[in-house]
């Protein structure tokens, strides 16, 4: 079985490595002080923030189809954690953690089966006042949570008014010094975001806040500060290790299951993505596809469906270019003889191009008894004879 990994990043081009160094170190600016505040939201230590955002971004770059998409920790999922696991776990820090842990992971394994099964509809049906009413409320309840950190003042539980009634009853208590770090951090944060939109001001904030606290010692004056953050990787139990391998495992296998099959069009002398492309015209009577994954048990009937789909009463060549296709077995050789079946009865000729070593050798043993499906060493030559195709020494 063969897993599409990276993805994303076929056909990259060397042009965009420095704005995307660029972006990646705009990300990390971003992320790294977001990712320690939300993991205190979510009542762990700011440590745990990293853990989460570092592996879900190497996750999602790995088998994520976007080229675009951030992934990372959340102030609203950090909340609504802590509101979750705090009533479980009481003042038992190790259970907290572990439960908070336990929760993401079931989490993630209940978003995986939502879209597998195509849960997605469900959300069409929460009103959009409900949801900005969820998102403000939402809001105000993290806002206030991180008020009396500002402040210098013991935090009161309860739902928003009885912690913003703790907040306003105890204005006495106040911590000078606490309080003007905390606005002097929040005015640098707002003041480079108008005037210097470019510079990370969270993270500037966060390296200021660190040289002064070391040069005025102002922890030991009182300003509380997060204290010290654990380098290295976080140590893994069986249990939550062995659950976390069953979820990346089952996330592969249904990207495997549901692989991109692509409709092709002719840029000078590459076939690129239509869908990325689409102001390159096409020939109305040639189908050219590509399907970005190995061809196995699993995708088989997908990459069926996918196809025939795509052909429309024009066509009359299908030209499968199998370069990004490293394996096929025996269900998905006899997948594509039934294809060409069905294809043939609706005058539709098949045709494979661009074969890779392995997927060449298992479509020619599954042909025992049946016509070979004829393979071309390039999609030009596959479709040479159509009247009107792409061809030509340069052509792919």
């Amino acid at each position: 079985m063969s897993v599409p990994v990276f993805s994303s990043l076929r056909g990259y081009p060397r042009a965009w490595v420095r704005p995307d160094v660029i972006a990646g170190l705009t990300v990390w600016a971003v992320l790294v002080p977001e990712a320690l505040a939300y993991a205190s939201i979510a009542g762990v230590a700011p440590v745990v923030g990293l853990y989460a955002a570092v592996p879900a971004l190497m996750l999602y770059a790995m088998v994520g189809s976007s080229r675009h998409l951030v992934v990372g920790p959340m102030s609203a999922t950090a909340a609504l954690s802590a509101a979750i696991v705090a009533p479980v776990a009481g003042a038992d820090g190790g259970r907290y953690l572990a439960l908070t842990a336990g929760l993401a992971i079931c989490t993630g394994i209940v978003g995986l089966l939502a879209g597998m099964i195509r849960l997605g509809f469900i959300a069409s049906f929460i009103s959009e006042p409900v949801l900005k009413g969820f998102i403000v409320g939402l809001a105000l309840v993290i806002i206030i949570g991180q008020v009396p950190k500002l402040l210098g003042l013991h935090k009161h539980e309860g739902n928003f008014f009885e912690q913003a009634w703790g907040v306003l009853s105890n204005l006495g208590d106040i911590d000078g010094r606490t309080a003007t770090v905390g606005f002097l951090s929040l005015v640098l944060v707002l003041a480079v975001r108008r005037w210097l939109p470019v510079v990370p001001g969270a993270l500037l904030a966060v390296v200021l806040g660190v040289a002064a606290v070391h040069v005025f010692a102002l922890d030991d004056k009182g300003v509380a500060i997060v204290g010290h953050i654990d380098s290295g990787l976080p140590t893994l139990g069986l249990p939550g290790l062995l659950i976390g391998i069953g979820v990346a495992i089952l996330l592969l296998v249904y990207r495997a299951s549901r692989p991109h099959v692509a409709e092709l069009a002719k840029a000078g002398t590459v076939w690129v993505d239509k869908a990325t492309h689409s102001d390159i015209p096409t020939q109305p009577d040639l189908l050219v596809v590509r399907v970005e994954s190995g061809l196995f048990f699993a995708n088989a009937d997908t990459v069926r469906d996918r196809i025939e789909a795509l052909c429309t009463e024009h066509t009359r060549l299908v030209v499968l270019d199998a370069e990004t296709s490293p394996s096929l077995d025996v269900t998905a050789a006899d997948m594509l003889l039934g294809l060409r079946k069905d294809l043939a009865s609706r005058h539709i000729d098949f045709r494979i191009a661009r074969s890779v070593a392995q997927f060449g050798a298992a479509l020619g043993s599954a042909v025992e008894g049946a016509t070979p499906i004829p393979v071309y060493p390039t999609v030009a030559e596959a479709a040479a004879d159509l009247p009107g195709s792409p061809s030509g020494p340069a052509a792919s």
